[in-house]
């Protein structure tokens, strides 16, 4: 059973709270007056929790209430039904922003309906409340990347990023200081942002950054003119640097010794930033020759993706007084091309051309005793080879005797055979005369037989009658014997 006590004092804290907010700033709309939110268009950020506090009027006691809210995108979704208090008050929690019905930021319509038996019938109450979760504020700083100076009238575009995701927020364009400043929806985590600049002549350049709450935010983005620059900014004779420069004020003019190649390390840069895909191409003007120079890309060390362009000045004087070379390169990339002018001026330097040579003699002889080494060991190999066919040689000469004293056993043997072959034939022939004589006394004896053959048959016949009459006549006697 409830207490009464309890009850009673639970609804007195419930009027004093209710008596106590109408001296507060409230919102009226068609007879339902507002406390919480307590004015039209009220704005609520991320987290804070949306309290509904009404009031129907005393008369609207313990009625029926319907509450309705529209989301930002236009959809109604009913609450649970609800119901006034003893005083016409509506208590309810809707939820919190930036979680479940109220995490989309924009306008929320909430509508209320008290529903009360006639006379009264129904009334609605309607009021607006706005999440702005957080406002941040980012301003983007456009440079020229060349000389640092602001660059107006460049477009900017700011694209939320968070999680992949790439969404347009909002443009806009730089004024006369080169910024240009944003305000954006914020929340309490997180969130990625890209700003893109753009400008005529100039190539695009982005900045990625993070924003949390309410946090002010500037980034700088530094454009570089399209173009294609060539900076020579190094040479180096014999391991050793001879000339230099900054890459931001390349070299116009280099020093070189007669006689001795030479590496120019030149950078090529598009935009403001190195390139190693260019394709570079060299020439050098002699006083009476135009020679085209070896350009190699550098792969590896502290200069890899630049270029190094190899000259050597010819030993045209031994003077101190140098002569110039005109060195052009030439470098292109995608559809852009640069030229750019270099002198080479060339001193003779006897002990360093001296040295030169030295090295150079030192390289060939280092080359021939690697030759020599390689001779050498072919020769050995060939020794070992020519000694290993000596030894065939002599097993097939060996071989070969064998053989010979096979074959003198075979004609040997060959001989005997001659022999037997002679006497075997001897023996054919007189065969062969005692069988012609034998074939001729067989004729003679054929000759004979047919003589004599007429009388032998006659004799044969009487014979066998005569046989004949004898058996029968012993038959007959044993016949009268039994």
């Amino acid at each position: 059973m409830k207490n009464p006590t309890l009850i009673s004092g639970i609804m007195l804290v419930l009027v004093a709270i209710s008596m106590a907010t109408v001296f507060n700033a409230a919102y009226t709309s068609n007879g339902i007056t507002f406390y919480s939110p307590s004015t039209n268009g009220q704005v609520y950020h991320y987290g804070q929790t949306l309290f509904l506090n009404a009031s129907a009027g005393s008369q609207y006691a313990n009625d029926p209430v319907t509450i309705t809210i529209t989301t930002p995108s236009g959809v109604n979704v009913d609450l649970p039904p609800a119901q006034t208090n003893a005083q016409g008050f509506i208590i309810e929690t809707l939820g919190t922003f930036g979680q479940g019905l109220l995490s989309t930021p924009g306008t929320y319509t909430i509508a209320v309906s008290v529903q009360a038996p006639s006379p009264l019938g129904t009334k609605t109450g309607v009021i607006q409340v706005v999440y702005i979760p957080a406002q941040a504020t980012v301003t983007i700083e456009v440079l020229n990347g060349e000389t640092s100076t602001p660059l107006s009238g460049a477009t900017v575009y700011l694209y939320n990023v968070t999680n992949g995701v790439h969404k347009l927020i909002t443009e806009g364009t730089t004024g006369p200081s080169g910024t240009v400043t944003f305000t954006v929806i914020s929340f309490n985590f997180t969130q990625t942002f890209e700003a893109v600049a753009m400008s005529s002549g100039f190539v695009n350049g982005s900045v990625t950054f993070s924003i949390v709450g309410n946090q002010s935010v500037t980034e700088v983005i530094k454009l570089y003119p399209a173009v294609l620059t060539i900076i020579p900014f190094m040479v180096m004779q014999n391991g050793t640097v001879v000339d230099a420069s900054s890459v931001n004020a390349p070299l116009t003019s280099v020093v070189v010794t007669q006689g001795i190649p030479a590496s120019i390390i030149v950078k090529v840069e598009f935009a403001g930033m190195p390139i190693s895909n260019a394709t570079v191409q060299a020439s050098s003007a002699y006083p009476s020759l135009v020679k085209v120079l070896s350009v190699s890309p550098i792969t590896s060390g502290p200069y890899a993706g630049d270029y190094n362009i190899t000259i050597e000045a010819m030993v045209v004087n031994t003077t101190s007084a140098p002569y110039e070379v005109a060195l052009t390169i030439n470098a292109s990339y995608m559809t852009l091309t640069q030229s750019n002018p270099l002198v080479v001026q060339a001193y003779y330097n006897s002990l360093a051309y001296l040295q030169h040579l030295i090295e150079q003699i030192q390289t060939e002889i280092n080359s021939l005793n690697s030759e020599i080494k390689a001779l050498n060991a072919s020769i050995t190999s060939l020794t070992t080879s020519l000694s290993s066919l000596n030894q065939s040689i002599t097993t097939v000469t060996k071989e070969v005797n064998t053989l010979n004293q096979e074959l003198i056993t075979v004609n040997e043997t060959a001989s005997g055979l001659s022999g037997t072959v002679n006497s075997l034939e001897t023996s054919v022939s007189t065969l062969s005369s005692e069988l012609s004589s034998l074939n001729t006394t067989v004729s003679q004896l054929k000759s004979q037989v047919s003589g004599i053959t007429p009388l032998v048959y006659g004799g044969i016949i009487a014979g066998i009658l005569g046989l004949i009459v004898a058996i029968i006549a012993i038959v007959l006697v044993y016949r009268k014997i039994s």
